[in-house]
């Protein structure tokens, strides 16, 4: 386990291009994003927010 840290300390960057990507193509197409309010999910319109 500790192997496995040290190796993603050594090499985050591509694992935070990966999130990041994964980011973009799950959550930016859509207009609505769920905002977690103490503990429940609400669907919040993007569009709509200033």
């Amino acid at each position: 386990m500790k192997r496995v840290i040290s190796h993603v300390e050594k090499h985050w960057k591509p694992y935070l291009i990966l999130a990041i990507l994964l980011f973009v193509i799950f959550v930016w197409p859509t207009p609505y994003e769920y905002v977690s309010v103490s503990g429940e999910l609400v669907k919040v319109n993007r569009i709509s927010r200033p």
